[in-house]
């Protein structure tokens, strides 16, 4: 019996947003000024206008230091100019600024704060655009993923739940399967395994089932992750098969991809073999916090592999960046403090350690957590960690490697044209149009 449109709308009802939004002042601990005041200026606009009744808009004035402001920051930050002006309209004739422009400038700048690790920034504006289209699917889930990524789960949550719910209302498979994603990999940063593969199973058989080939990718390499950190290595080298067999050469997720399968490396203590693929990646990464990421399993791996140029090199990186950028920075530091193991650096090993725990607590990350207690443990006892293994199976390793060094040659190519990602869509004029970059 076909259900009523009541029962539809009862079994599609999202949960609300989170509330109160956060703190604007937040902004201020991630960009120097004046751009950080007039993001500031922005957002409170914004949230303003939203709350006002369209005939209670009334312009407010803009101060020539304001304006001048404007000027500087759209010539310093381009790709922030359209953003800017829209916070100049929005002051001066906010009846005539839509919805549509207002979310395009969030996403202008939110994509802006992501490219530079400014994780608080990022996530304000990816909530102030998704409260100004309450039903769009791709906006709530750009805010849980800008969410997770500043530490706020809770919030994460919220979004990527509501997400799920408008996907699966306006039978928009994409982006349903975008947030089952976005929300199994949140579960994972938790050490929830089989929540994250609850999710992550049933994003791989919707892409699947719909031919969708890049989601289906995307969710092989989630449950790679899973696997990794669960040490199933059988379950392991079929998602890396599955992984290699679907991702897109470009995919700007390849790299990430070339890491964590290192880290499986690393983990066998195979610190010889991860140490070419984490050097080739290191150089080309996309954004700063993935940088600080991939430095500091090079610096674990070239410890133990006894490649001590290398080592030093890593680790001073990973040094200097961790005061600057919080994600990725408990597993960066406890990969260093285990590399120092390596050479009997029980002192900068405890230090680094102690500095993991203190993040992954303050972050929630649960798995790192519990690692990086392990390491210092070791630490203490002064226990040397194990050296370089032969592989179990040195065949299969010998192929997958060489695989995935052949498709880092590939990549060297031009691609034809830009890879789609469907973790990154975003709208335009409160529409889904064109991709940004994935994760």
């Amino acid at each position: 019996m076909a259900k009523s449109p009541d029962q539809k709308k009862k079994r599609y009802r999202t949960s609300l947003p989170p509330s109160p939004p956060l703190p604007e002042y937040h902004i201020l601990a991630d960009v120097d000024d004046p751009l950080a005041r007039l993001l500031l200026r922005g957002v409170r606009d914004i949230r303003e206008w939203v709350l006002l009744d369209p005939g209670d808009r009334a312009p407010a004035p803009v101060s020539p230091a304001m304006r001048e402001g404007l000027v500087f920051a759209s010539a310093a930050h381009p790709s922030l100019a359209r953003a800017l002006a829209v916070f100049s309209s929005i002051r001066e004739a906010p009846r005539l600024v839509s919805a549509g422009e207002l979310i395009q400038a969030c996403v202008d700048v939110r994509i802006w704060a992501e490219e530079r690790g400014l994780v608080h920034t990022a996530i304000h504006f990816a909530e102030t655009a998704a409260a100004l289209d309450l039903d769009n699917p791709i906006l709530a889930c750009d805010a849980g993923r800008a969410a997770r990524r500043a530490a706020a789960v809770e919030r994460a949550e919220a979004w990527f739940d509501r997400a799920e719910k408008l996907g699966a209302r306006n039978k928009n498979k994409r982006e349903l399967i975008r947030a089952l994603l976005g929300h199994g990999n949140l579960m994972r940063e938790l050490g929830r395994f089989a929540e994250a593969r609850a999710f992550i199973l049933r994003a791989s058989k919707m892409a699947s089932s719909t031919r969708r080939y890049r989601q289906a990718a995307e969710a092989a390499h989630d449950l790679l992750c899973i696997a990794i950190e669960e040490g199933t290595v059988t379950d392991v080298e079929e998602y890396v098969e599955t992984a290699l067999r679907t991702y897109p050469i470009h995919h700007p997720s390849i790299p990430r991809f070339v890491h964590d399968w290192s880290f499986h490396l690393i983990r066998q203590r195979l610190y010889a073999e991860a140490v070419p693929l984490l050097a080739a990646i290191v150089p080309g990464a996309s954004r700063p916090e993935l940088k600080l990421l991939y430095s500091g399993t090079l610096a674990r791996a070239a410890a133990g592999a006894g490649r001590v140029e290398q080592w030093k090199e890593a680790s001073d990186t990973v040094l200097e960046m961790v005061g600057l950028i919080r994600e990725f920075a408990a597993a960066s530091l406890a990969n260093v403090a285990e590399g120092s193991r390596f050479f009997g650096d029980w002192e900068r090993g405890e230090r680094c350690a102690r500095r993991a725990i203190e993040i992954a607590r303050e972050r929630k990350e649960a798995d790192v957590l519990a690692g990086s207690k392990q390491i210092l443990t070791a630490i203490r006892r002064q226990v040397p960690p194990e050296t370089q293994a032969r592989p179990a199976d040195p065949e299969r390793v010998e192929a997958i490697t060489a695989r995935i060094t052949a498709l880092l040659h590939q990549r060297q190519k031009p691609a034809r044209r830009p890879v789609a990602t469907d973790r990154d869509r975003h709208p335009r004029q409160g529409r889904e149009n064109d991709p940004s970059e994935g994760n």
